[in-house]
């Protein structure tokens, strides 16, 4: 992985953080200002108008609790509500932004060259910041330019790797001394698997995700919303709780046929990764599965 490829996955994951939710003090609630959507609201917003050809507007003004995120007025005169949703994994975005939270790149002036580093999910970030530039110092102090688990390096500094979360570390030559680049490992059955299932996989999938625990208030703003259509927006980002079915039907590769098994709170479904490849996908019982360019890049 390149640095400026690190440094534009940290940009897509910061449009998905809990973080960009816009904050209103008091005084501007009270004056009834009213807060942006979100950045992935936003970006779905955009996509809903662009491939329905229809006005998408914010609804959620944070008048009140449990407000859906937008409001469709339909060719047909009615009018769907939409809520935004992400299958993002809470845990490892978590880690992400605390582990490179210094604008993008972790430098540590004791340490001469660049270090890619992989760790488990579920690592300690705290602990990584505190550790990982001391046992990366010792390495670069013993020669050694890797550590990989049962690497021929001494068996103090591998256990140090391991007890902290790393799976295995290079050194390589930077213009930017001191760089640390962490990846987060990802579960195989997210990231590899067998292609000649993977649509029907994915819509089987989606009809879980969308009855889980995970998406709860998703049913309860859709149900009360009082609307005939009511559209669920599922975002897939690199850290997701999807399995590879997912990635590779949004990578591009097969068709979904097969109808979701959604709740009844929803009416239709809309999934699309953060990717610059690939295209989205929308459900509707009328027409089935359609698939619609996501304009990733606007």
């Amino acid at each position: 992985m390149t640095e400026s490829a690190t440094a534009g996955t940290t940009s897509i994951l910061r449009t998905f953080s809990s973080d960009d939710i816009p904050r209103l003090t008091a005084d501007e609630r009270d004056a009834g200002h009213v807060p942006a959507l979100r950045p992935d609201e936003e970006w779905a917003r955009q996509l809903i108008e662009l491939e329905l050809s229809a006005c998408a507007k914010q609804h959620d003004d944070g008048s009140q609790p449990g407000m859906f995120d937008l409001t469709v007025d339909l060719a047909d005169g009615g009018t769907a509500a939409v809520e935004v949703t992400s299958a993002a994994d809470p845990q490892s975005i978590a880690l992400w932004k605390l582990v490179n939270a210094d604008d993008d790149r972790w430098i540590d002036k004791r340490l001469r060259g660049r270090w890619t580093v992989h760790v488990r999910p579920g690592t300690s970030a705290k602990r990584l910041r505190a550790e990982l530039p001391r046992l990366l110092e010792e390495l670069e102090q013993r020669g050694i330019r890797g550590l990989l688990p049962r690497h021929r390096v001494a068996d103090r500094l591998s256990a140090a790797g391991a007890d902290l979360g790393v799976t295995r570390a290079s050194q390589f030559g930077t213009d930017f001394d001191g760089s640390i680049y962490v990846s987060i490992e990802v579960d195989v059955g997210r990231r590899a698997g067998w292609s000649g299932r993977s649509a029907s996989d994915a819509v089987e999938w989606v009809g879980r995700f969308l009855c889980s625990a995970q998406t709860a208030d998703v049913r309860r703003k859709l149900g009360r919303s009082g609307f005939a259509e009511r559209h669920v927006f599922l975002i897939v980002p690199p850290f997701a709780v999807a399995p590879f079915a997912v990635t590779s039907l949004l990578m591009g590769y097969g068709e979904p046929v097969a109808t979701p098994s959604v709740p009844a709170e929803i009416t239709h479904v809309w999934m699309a990764s953060t990717w610059r490849t690939g295209p989205g996908w929308r459900w509707s019982p009328e027409r089935g599965w359609r698939m619609f360019d996501k304009q990733n890049d606007t």
